[in-house]
């Protein structure tokens, strides 16, 4: 027991027993963690303030196990969130300064005025009984449910009301008076649910009237609700925004509008997906539609037709070599050639960027049949590994073969004519990373195929200054790269279903080679080599490839890729040697100036001349 003018209690801990306060001014300050089990009675002609406080959470049952009697006022401060879980009665005002108060649905503040503060909460199913200003924040129900205040409600232009509508019911707040409306209505959807346009949804009620407007709303991502007011009540009308409103670029606006085709409908994994879509923020759906997409697929062409290059480039150095002066008695090569590759392809248009590493090995043979003519057969292995920006990982298999052929006869001088046919097969193996939001978070796999084939038609110019060596190369290839349609699996709903499509390509190929021979001995040469390349691309365009999700049996979208690089460079330096009937060459070549894709390879092979 305390008495005098003026008395102040403050509790953060345990006491066992009742506490009385009984000078004419007393302050009961109680800290969430402190218990006091018994009763705390306030003198009754005294002026009277509880204060709650403290941080973390706790029920007042908690806090006081009794009752509480003649508090005055209340204050509600401090961080933390205070649980009415029974009837309170602060007969003079109530102060909701900081944090949070909530008031459990069967028990009643009984008060005047409740006001909220700009830092304050209020939160609950319970009743007010008397009025409400609201400068801060009101949470009719918990997720959700009703608020009732038996008096008026008055919303500042500071103040904010936030309903939250879901399934089969919504936040709602009762009002017995008159509702005076300013400030900011929130609206926000929970458990993944979604409207139907024109569904309706009452979230104030008054027994008076109505008075003012919202002068802001906060809309929930993809949907958008009309606000009516009427004399005595406000009620939202649901519409929807599409999701494709908030893409970023041409494919994620195409996933994003075939999931708003099946927005309303969607069962299943399906409608999981739909209601995460539905409560991301409006500035992460592109990026979710990015990664449904499986953007990683029109780059893997991109990849084939890079390799094509180096591989002109390695039947450039074959043909130089047939080129060298006939002998009769050693008209058979047999080579075995390999090397590796590093690239890096840049992101173009909405494609992930992915860096690529390849190593191969082509063995083969080639035959004199004169001075003027020569062809040659071969067959290869290559394997890539290439990791995109999005993490998508592919691992490549390829196997190829093909032919080729030299013509110089006498009557063209220095001129000479090649021709080149050749196809292979990829073998991929992709895992790709789909996520966005909460909880998605998953791993789509498949095993795409695709085969290939080329056509080359070149010409060649040589000229000798002594022992340097002057070429200029010209050729043109024709090359189809065919995928077939693939499934993924691993997703759910988000396993794509990606259907077939041709890549054709039409590159000139121009460029100048310098070789000097450096003789060591009668047996022995040493032969430096530079080139460089100028390639034009002709028909490697934009296209659509038909993708469909939850492997084919959901909505469809067109997967659109951007135009291929028409212009680039090939650099090469290196040397071969001959050592009587073997030959050995090792080169480094870069790909560069297209300002997609750059790489570097390393090449080199040995030939036995019989």
């Amino acid at each position: 027991m305390v008495g005098g003018n003026q008395a102040k209690f403050s509790n953060a801990g345990q006491i066992t027993g009742d506490v009385q306060l009984n000078a004419s001014s007393n302050t009961a300050q109680l800290f969430i963690g402190g218990k006091i089990s018994g009763n705390l009675a306030l003198a009754p002609t005294g002026t009277n303030q509880v204060i709650l406080d403290g941080s973390g959470t706790q029920l007042l049952s908690q806090s006081v196990t009794g009752t509480i009697s003649n508090a005055g006022s209340l204050t509600k401060q401090g961080t933390g969130e205070w649980i009415l879980d029974e009837n309170l009665n602060p007969p003079v005002s109530t102060l909701i300064s900081s944090g949070l108060l909530q008031v459990n649905q069967g028990d009643t503040l009984v008060s005047p005025t409740v006001t909220i503060g700009p830092g304050g909460e209020l939160l609950g199913s319970g009743t007010i009984a008397g009025s409400v200003v609201n400068n801060g924040l009101v949470t009719p129900g918990d997720a959700p449910g009703t608020l009732t205040v038996t008096g008026n409600y008055t919303q500042s232009s500071t103040g904010i009301l936030n309903i939250q509508i879901a399934s089969g019911s919504n936040s709602l707040l009762a009002v017995g008076r008159t509702a005076f409306l300013n400030g900011t209505l929130r609206l926000t959807l929970v458990g993944g649910f979604v409207p139907a346009g024109g569904q309706r949804f009452t979230i104030l009620t008054a027994g008076t009237a109505v008075s003012g407007t919202f002068s802001l709303v906060q809309q929930p991502t993809a949907t958008t609700f009309t606000v009516i007011y009427d004399p005595k009540d406000v009620t939202v009308v649901a519409g929807q925004v599409p999701f494709q409103n908030f893409a970023c670029n041409p494919n994620s606006r195409s996933v994003l509008t075939a999931l708003q085709s099946v927005r309303n409908t969607a069962t299943g994994d399906l409608g999981v997906v739909i209601g995460v879509l539905n409560g991301l923020p409006t500035d992460q759906l592109c990026d979710a539609g990015n990664a449904i997409s499986p953007l990683p697929v029109p780059s893997l062409p991109t990849q084939v037709i890079n390799s094509l290059d180096n591989a002109n480039t390695w039947l450039d150095q074959r043909l130089w070599l047939l080129e060298q002066p006939f002998d009769p008695n050693h008209q058979w090569n047999i080579y075995v050639d390999g090397g590796g590759t590093f690239g890096r392809i840049k992101n173009i248009f909405d494609l992930p960027a992915l860096d690529f590493d390849t190593g191969w090995t082509t063995p083969g043979a080639d035959y004199r049949l004169n001075p003027s003519l020569a062809f040659g057969v071969y067959a290869g292995y290559a394997h890539s590994e290439s990791r995109f920006a999005d993490g998508t990982h592919v691992s490549t298999d390829t196997p190829s073969a093909g032919t080729y052929g030299l013509w110089n006869p006498p009557f063209m001088g220095p001129f000479g004519l090649d021709v080149g046919f050749g196809g292979g097969y990829n073998d991929y193996s992709m895992k790709r990373p789909i996520r966005f939001g909460d909880p998605i978070d998953r791993q789509a796999s498949s095993d795409p195929r695709s085969h290939y084939y080329k056509y080359r038609l070149g010409t060649s110019y040589h000229k000798k200054f002594d022992k340097l060596n002057l070429e200029f190369l010209g050729s043109y290839e024709y090359a189809n790269i065919n995928s077939d349609q693939f499934f993924e699996h691993g997703a759910g709903s988000l396993d794509t279903r990606v259907g077939s499509y041709s890549v054709p390509s039409l590159r000139q190929y121009f460029g100048i080679h310098l070789v000097y021979d450096i003789p060591v001995t009668s047996k022995v040469t040493i032969t430096p080599d530079l080139r460089f390349t100028w390639i034009h691309e002709y028909l490697y365009g934009s296209r659509g490839i038909p993708v469909s999700l939850d492997s084919g049996a959901g909505p469809n979208f067109v997967l659109t890729t951007p135009q291929g690089p028409r212009d680039e460079y090939i650099s090469v330096i290196g040397f071969y040697a001959v050592f009587g009937e073997l030959k050995g060459y090792l080169y480094w070549t870069s790909d560069f100036g297209s300002g997609v894709v750059t790489s570097n390879s390393v090449m080199g092979g040995i030939t036995l001349n019989f």
